[in-house]
C-alpha cells in the first residue's frame, strides 16, 4: 500500500465515523468511560490497597504536581504536531494545528489505534496541508514517539533487573549504548531521510530540519517528565525517593511502549497497567503498584481532558475577540 492509497483509505473511513468523531459528547464520553475503567480497576483490588494505605501518608501536593506536569505534556505534545507541519513548510495556525492533534487524540480509546491517525489526517487536511506531506508526518511522529521512548527505556535499564532476568552484567552496557544509538537516529532522523527518500516523494515539500530536531527534543523531554510524574505520584504516597528516578523512566516508557504497540487494546488499557504493576512490584508492594498504575493512568487521561478544554477555551476567545473586532482593522 502506497502513502497515497493509505491517506485515501484513511481519508475513507473518516467520512464513516466523521459524525461521531465531532460530536464533543461523544468525546467526553470515551473519556468518562476510561476513568470509569480506571475507577472499577481500583475497586476490585481495594481491599489489599487500603490495607497498605493505613500505613502510608499521602502528600496531596505531589498529586496536584503530577497532575499539572501531565497537563503541560500534553500541550507540548500537540505543539510537536504543529512543528512537525512547519517541518514541512506547511503554514497553520499554531492553534489550529494543536487542536487538530487533541481532537483526534481521544480516538486512541476507541479499540484499533488506527483511528488517533485517521481523525488527525482528516482535520489537518480541513488546514489545507497535502494529504501527501500528512501522511509523511503521521509515519514519522509514530516513529518518533516509539523510538524516544524505547530509546529513553534502554539508558535507563536498572543493572538490578538484569540480573535479575539472567542475562550476564556486561548486557547493561549493550542496552545503554543501544539506547544512545536509537535516540541519536531519531533525532537525526530528517537529514537521513532526505537521503534515502526518493526524490518523488518529497517533490514539492520543503523540509525544514530542524523542526524535527526540535520536535524530536520535545518529545524526549516529554517522556522524561512523564516518567517524573509517575515518581511524583510514587513518592506522593511516601514509597519512592529520589534515588528511584531512574527507575521511575525506565518503569513508565517500558509499559507506555508496550501499550502503544498493543494495538488492538484501546491506548493500551489493562497491557499498561499491568507492566507498570509488574515492575513498580519491585519497589513497593503488589497493592500499591496497581494503585499507582491506575492513578497514573487517571492523571494522564483528566491531564489530557484538562488541555484539550484549554485549547477549546482559546479557540472560543479567538472566535469572540475576531467578532468583537471593527471592520477594517
Amino acid at each position: 500500500m502506497t502513502l497515497q492509497t493509505a491517506g485515501q483509505f484513511f481519508r475513507g473511513a473518516w467520512q464513516k465515523v466523521k459524525p461521531l468523531g465531532r460530536n464533543r459528547y461523544i468525546r467526553w464520553a470515551v473519556n468518562l468511560v476510561v476513568l470509569v475503567f480506571c475507577s472499577v480497576y481500583l475497586l476490585n483490588h481495594l481491599p489489599g490497597i487500603a490495607a497498605d494505605l493505613r500505613r502510608v501518608q499521602i502528600n496531596g501536593w505531589r498529586l496536584v504536581l503530577a497532575w499539572l506536569l501531565n497537563v503541560m505534556v500534553n500541550g507540548l505534545g500537540a505543539y510537536c504536531w504543529v512543528l512537525l507541519l512547519q517541518g514541512f513548510s506547511q503554514k497553520v495556525d499554531w492553534l489550529d494545528g494543536m487542536r487538530s492533534h487533541l481532537n483526534s487524540s481521544v480516538a486512541r480509546y476507541i479499540p484499533g489505534y488506527i483511528w488517533q491517525f485517521v481523525g488527525k489526517a482528516y482535520l489537518t487536511s480541513e488546514m489545507g496541508v497535502p494529504a501527501r506531506a500528512i501522511n509523511i508526518l503521521m509515519v514519522w511522529e509514530l516513529v518518533q514517539l516509539l523510538g524516544c521512548g524505547a530509546a529513553i527505556a534502554l539508558l535507563f535499564t536498572p543493572a538490578a533487573l538484569i540480573i535479575e532476568w539472567g542475562l550476564p552484567a556486561w548486557a547493561h552496557t549493550v542496552l545503554v549504548a543501544t539506547g544512545c544509538l536509537l535516540l541519536g537516529l531519531v533525532l537525526i532522523g530528517p537529514w537521513i531521510a532526505v537521503k534515502l527518500l526518493s526524490r518523488s516523494l518529497l517533490n514539492g515539500l520543503i523540509l525544514r530540519k530542524r523542526f524535527f530536531f526540535l520536535s524530536g527534543l520535545i518529545i524526549v523531554m516529554n517522556w522524561m517528565l512523564n516518567g517524573v510524574c509517575l515518581w511524583l505520584t510514587a513518592a506522593a504516597f511516601g514509597i519512592a525517593g529520589t534515588e528511584t528516578v531512574p527507575f521511575h523512566l525506565f518503569t513508565f516508557s517500558v509499559s507506555m511502549v508496550t501499550g502503544i504497540l498493543v494495538i488492538p487494546v484501546p491506548n493500551g488499557l489493562g497491557v499498561r497497567e499491568g507492566m507498570m504493576t509488574y515492575l513498580l512490584s519491585h519497589l513497593m508492594p503488589q497493592s500499591l503498584a496497581l494503585l499507582i498504575a491506575a492513578v497514573s493512568r487517571m492523571e494522564m487521561v483528566t491531564g489530557e481532558f484538562a488541555f484539550l478544554l484549554f485549547a477549546g477555551f482559546m479557540h472560543r476567545i479567538r472566535l469572540l475577540l475576531a467578532r468583537n473586532k471593527p471592520p477594517g482593522r
